[in-house]
């Protein structure tokens, strides 16, 4: 799970790696890589799943309110 700006620059990696099946909960504070707030607009959450050798990804639109 990344968060990506409008641009589609990389703001912060929330997870990678290997989980079991079955649902999960990732959460975004809304703060970049060095843990500082990231400005008021845009975001994209992206998710990148394997199943069976092939790549299913995901995009969300996040809003950030100040």
């Amino acid at each position: 799970m990344a968060i990506h700006d409008a641009r589609g620059r990389l703001v912060r990696e929330l997870s990678r790696g290997r989980r079991a099946a079955g649902e999960h909960a990732i959460g975004w504070d809304s703060r970049d890589s060095r843990q500082r707030a990231v400005a008021a607009g845009t975001y994209f959450g992206r998710l990148e799943v394997r199943r069976n050798g092939a790549a299913e990804v995901q995009v969300r639109k996040l809003a950030v309110l100040r």
